[in-house]
């Protein structure tokens, strides 16, 4: 390990130092058939006949020489890492990174083997007891119910479910999973248990989703929910209902969505969901018994009605956990089948690789080891199982400079990085060698979801004997040393494009097709599902092969730079169909980020700047000096903005929908008080310094807050970019939400506005889910988008007292009367006198 951490700072010495500068005379191939430039449609981002390159003759392109034979050489995953760590230790980069990413290495073509748990079996077989979900007409539960009274599809039920529901609707019977029923949160208990209201009365089978539309969540709540509360008599502003209100609080809301709103009550069912930490017990029916009771009442659940609750069904997951003394343990691709014939007690139980009952997941770029989900018909086995062969791993996660969730790493990610610090593949493969020996074993695991009625009759005891045939091992420091040297790999096929960008323009196809591979390489590292990698053809998505054991790319050109070779690594063999499947436009574009120009672009940008200390989180819309990715493993990497001093949780997970406005009622109010508040804004600033011209169109043009050239509204501003909790901060001021309009004080300064009298009116009118809602609605069609904004105080809206935090717009003396802005925008204001938009 001290010898690949020395080689890998030879490497960054390289890097850093002066790369040989490419020949000034690059100008890329005419090659019409293979483009990958922008469609004629997007004209602004068209590839240019020489894009970043002065005018010249074109560079010599050698002509690609015959295919190579190349010799089988079968390695085992220990083998293969320490011939990779030999080439690097020798600091032969170019060879180790084809050698690491194509598996080719003076004429022998790598065949990765696998070990089988047979050959090895000194394991631990565990049974346990893991998730609980519970579909009933009331609420089961020894706990306070915390209610969730956000308008958000973010915490519905919205992954794939293992649990499906039947219930009839108009004399049509319907069985569905829960994820394609319409469902709501409707609160949490617990440690990490939530309860879901599920209605079936919304199904479109013709579109299943799990969605529910603002109108129909404002009449669950203020026509069912916010009654029952009532009912209980619980405080609705305090959202919580204690435990020995919830059984009535449940039958009440079933009470009043029948009476109230029969086409959305219709078939109500609360849906229980626990994920809690697994119970583990012995392989008999009296201890799994045991801990079956002590599992439900640990996690708050009432045991004693489930099995014959009324109208409802109850499952628990089931599994065992195999778990070897010193190495990791993880399923064999080639055995699923048997695993599940095991599993299920079912000797006749055939494997359709082909239906959409089985889906498998890779590990680790590995072929021969694979995850797997599996639906066994209950048709044909009285119940509807499903089955799941998993590990319990690390997975690598990605946060941006925000500290916000990265789901799909693109080439732009691993392009941008913080100047004087390290590239996002440095970063993972430093991360990975770090954990060589830190990391706990990979644990496979085999979990059944089963109705609880049903739970005796699955995992026989003859199952453990079956993990010997279904599982392979390996050592746990060659798999990080494994994911360590690929993403080493990696990095020095993106350094090399990087040295060279413009080069790289020479061979925009084969070498940008590279750069998206390795983009999609990140992203599978750890896991990743079949048909993100397989299109149904059976090609992969990229040129690359699945055929020799590993995730491996087509022979590629990798330029040795320790010789100054002016060159590019591109793949050798492309054509318009590519190697390993149809290689087109969109599924490049998909994993570059962006368009090839700009991703040509992006290499030779400079690093992005970070400042000593952390800055604040700007407006919605305001200047982000830097987007870049960091990824981590166990602990969170820390976001390079410093988090918001103020931040109103009504605007929270807003991105995820619903748009408030799809509610016509809602949007006509939204627009009746955003032109209230135009004019009520405009009119209330300090006599003489909005301009007269200003004054007359507010009534009629709410793009007056987007003008960028201030002179429009005055010749007397002081303006600053606005910080996210400053921007959020001025809105909750305008419109408080509900709690503050109850519990009040109220300024003058705004209780003089006409808008905010009509706003302190309407909870009465709406209830408080609704107002909510119509809040919400007002950010994202006006406030999240404006420019500019006054920077309103808590006494008043305007405020014009000199702060050496707001510039001057244009000169002015220090002590002159002048009012205050906050912008919103990536740009400066302007002040153009002569440019009078209105």
């Amino acid at each position: 390990m001290a010898a690949l951490r020395k080689a890998q700072d030879h490497l960054d010495a390289y890097f850093a130092s002066s790369a040989p500068s490419p020949p000034s005379s690059v100008t890329p191939p005419s090659s019409p058939s293979t483009s990958m430039d922008t469609p004629p449609s997007s004209p602004a981002r068209a590839m240019a006949t020489t894009p970043f390159l002065p005018p010249g003759p074109p560079m010599a392109i050698d002509v690609d020489p015959p295919a190579t034979v190349f010799l089988p050489d079968p390695l085992t995953l220990h083998e293969f890492v320490v011939r990779a760590m030999e080439l690097h230790g020798e600091k032969r980069f170019s060879e180790f990174a084809h050698f690491v990413l194509s598996g080719i290495h003076e004429g022998k073509m790598t065949l990765l083997i696998q070990e089988s748990l047979r050959e090895d079996p000194f394991v631990y077989v565990y049974r346990f007891l893991a998730r609980i979900v519970g579909i009933s007409k009331s609420i089961d539960i020894i706990d306070t119910l915390k209610l969730n009274a956000q308008c958000s599809w973010a915490h519905s039920i919205r992954e794939e479910s293992q649990v499906n529901w039947t219930w009839e609707s108009d004399g049509e019977t319907y069985t569905e999973s829960l994820s394609n029923i319409p469902n709501v949160l409707l609160g949490t208990f617990g440690d990490k248990s939530s309860i879901h209201i599920l209605l079936p009365s919304l199904f479109d089978p013709d579109s299943p989703t799990f969605r529910v539309e603002v109108a129909q969540l404002r009449q669950l709540w203020d026509c069912a929910i916010t009654p029952a509360l009532a009912s209980a008599i619980i405080d609705p502003l305090k959202m919580e209902v204690p435990w020995p209100c919830v059984s009535d609080f449940a039958a009440a809301i079933v009470k009043f969505a029948n009476q109230n709103i029969p086409d959305i009550g219709d078939n109500l069912r609360f849906v229980h969901i626990v994920d809690p930490r697994p119970s583990f017990h012995d392989a008999n029916d009296a201890s799994q018994e045991a801990a079956f009771e002590s599992h439900f009442r640990e996690n708050m659940l009432a045991y004693s009605p489930l099995d014959d609750s009324p109208g409802g069904m109850w499952f628990v997951d089931i599994g065992l956990q195999v778990q070897h003394q010193n190495k990791s343990v993880a399923w064999g691709s080639s055995s699923h089948e048997g695993m599940v014939r095991a599993l299920i007690g079912r000797d006749d139980f055939v494997l359709d690789v082909d239906s959409p009952n089985y889906q498998k997941t890779f590990f680790s770029h590995m072929s021969e080891v694979a995850c797997a989900r599996i639906v066994v018909d209950g048709n044909d086995y009285e119940d509807r199982i499903v089955v799941r062969l998993s590990v319990d791993d690390s997975p690598m996660q990605v946060v941006d400079e925000r500290g916000d969730a990265v789901n799909r790493v693109t080439a732009l990610d691993l392009i941008r990085r913080p100047a004087s610090q390290k590239s996002f593949l440095q970063r993972l493969s430093t991360m990975f060698i770090n954990n060589v020996d830190t990391k706990d074993e990979v644990i496979a695991l085999a979990t059944l979801t089963v109705p609880i009625q049903h739970r005796h009759r699955f995992i026989p005891r003859s199952a453990d004997l079956a993990v010997f045939a279904s599982c392979v091992t390996f050592a746990t420091r060659d798999l990080w040393f494994f994911r360590s040297i690929r993403a080493q790999a990696m990095r020095i096929a993106f350094d090399l494009q990087r040295a060279f960008p413009r080069a790289l323009s020479a061979r925009v196809d084969e070498g940008l097709s590279l750069t998206a591979s390795l983009a999609w390489m990140v992203n599978a590292l750890h896991l990743a599902e079949s048909r993100d990698i397989e299109l149904p053809n059976g090609h992969l998505v990229l040129p690359a092969t699945m055929d020799r054991g590993v995730l491996f790319l087509e022979p590629m050109h990798l330029p040795d730079f320790t010789h100054n070779e002016v060159d590019v690594p591109y793949f050798i063999h492309l054509s318009p169909h590519g190697v390993g499947g149809f290689l087109d436009r969109d599924q490049v574009i998909r994993f570059l980020g962006d368009f090839p120009t700009a991703i040509i672009s992006a290499f030779t940008e400079p690093n992005a700047a970070i400042p000593p200390r952390a800055p604040s989180r700007p407006a919605p819309n305001g200047p982000r000096p830097f987007r870049i990715s960091m990824p981590y493993l166990s602990s969170i990497s820390p976001a390079i903005y410093a988090a918001p001093r103020f931040e109103d949780k009504g605007l929270a997970l807003l991105s995820h929908g619903p748009v408030p406005t799809s509610d016509p009622s809602i949007a006509k109010l939204c627009n009746e008080l955003i032109a209230l508040f135009i004019k009520d804004v405009m009119t209330s600033a300090p006599h003489g310094t909005v301009r007269p011209i200003a004054l007359t169109r507010t009534s009629a043009d709410k793009e007056i807050f987007a003008v960028v050239n201030l002179a429009n509204i005055s010749s007397v501003i002081r303006w600053k970019h606005s910080k996210k909790s400053e921007w959020e901060r001025a809105f909750f001021r305008f419109f408080p939400d509900a709690t503050s309009v109850h519990y009040g004080p109220h300024s003058v300064g705004y209780t003089q506005c006409s808008y905010y009298r009509r706003w302190l009116q309407l909870p009465r009118e709406l209830g408080d889910y609704s107002f909510n809602v119509l809040r919400r609605g007002i950010w994202a069609t006006f406030f999240q988008h404006a420019y500019w904004l006054p920077n309103c105080q808590i006494d008043g809206i305007w405020t014009s007292s000199w702060s050496r935090s707001f510039a001057p717009l244009h000169p002015m003396p220090r002590d002159a009367r002048s009012i205050h802005l906050l912008i919103n925008g990536a740009v400066d204001p302007v002040y153009e006198p002569n440019a009078v938009i209105f």
